[in-house]
């Protein structure tokens, strides 16, 4: 790991709930499922946070097929298929519990009402450490001013805002003025496969100059104060290396999970502090 690499601070707006990136790097949300997905190979406790497949209020079946695969990327439906929150607490809160590493609940919400509700719920587990909204392709600004806002006032959980890459640059500035604990950037260029009619971000290395751009375009608007976390195309350490010194404070790892799960394990063990195994069980 970069020995300039410093652990950014993630808190609430009150500043009751706050946490430490341990290393720079995450799994994206939905990649590593809920934590135990690819387990034997991958280790949870190797990440910075655990970013959890991106959960609704209530059960959401999803599209079917749910992936798509183009001759150098796929295609993933979203928002993916979640059991609702009260499945997903009952059915992993107890590993989490376990675990020595944060976990971070992705949410998706069409409404202020299911994102609040979320977040509440979310905050009574003792074993969440912040929340990752994500905010769909379609979204402007005033859907995201709202349900920001709401989000942020409702729970003293740090709240991440993960961002569309084709609208990063118009709505960075709008998320930042409600309070979030920091921006990921972000998700990626929706598409959409007619053979198997699936629509949704298009995975691959591909991506990840629209990241880089996003992300060149974030730090020089907002600064260094607020944490910003990109994701998408990254596949390689150089990758990782490269999203640091743009001035990223962490990165997502998204599809080289799918491709290559034993690789990201071995990325992951490089760029932990201590080289050590986890103690984390799944």
């Amino acid at each position: 790991m970069s020995s300039a690499w410093s652990s950014p601070e993630i808190s609430g707006k009150s500043g009751k709930r706050s946490f430490r990136l341990r290393t720079p790097l995450m799994p994206a949300a939905g990649f590593l499922g809920y934590g135990r997905a690819y387990a034997g190979i991958i280790e949870p406790g190797r990440f910075g946070a655990i970013v959890t497949q991106p959960t609704t209020l209530r059960a959401y079946a999803g599209q079917t097929p749910r992936f798509a695969r183009l001759r150098a990327a796929f295609l993933r439906g979203f928002p993916p298929p979640n059991p609702g929150v009260e499945a997903v607490l009952r059915e992993f809160a107890p590993s989490w519990r376990r675990w020595q590493v944060p976990i971070i609940v992705a949410i998706f919400a069409e409404t202020v009402e299911d994102a609040v509700a979320l977040a509440e719920r979310l905050e009574r587990e003792e074993s969440v450490a912040a929340l990752e909204l994500q905010v769909p392709a379609s979204a402007g600004e005033e859907w995201l001013r709202e349900i920001l806002e709401a989000l942020v006032a409702c729970t003293d959980l740090p709240v991440l805002a993960k961002l569309p890459l084709a609208s990063a640059a118009s709505l960075a500035a709008v998320a930042i003025a409600h309070g979030p604990a920091g921006l990921v950037i972000g998700t990626p260029h929706v598409g959409y496969a007619p053979a198997e009619a699936v629509s949704g971000p298009l995975y691959g290395p591909a991506t990840l100059p629209y990241t880089l751009e996003a992300l060149h375009t974030a730090v020089a608007a907002l600064g260094p104060d607020l944490p910003l976390i990109a994701s998408g195309g990254i596949y390689a350490r150089e990758d990782v290396e490269t999203c640091l010194s743009l001035g990223a404070a962490a990165v997502q790892i998204d599809g080289l999970i799918f491709l290559d799960p034993a690789g990201v394990a071995q990325m992951a063990r490089e760029f932990s502090p201590d080289g050590h195994a986890s103690s984390a069980s799944v």
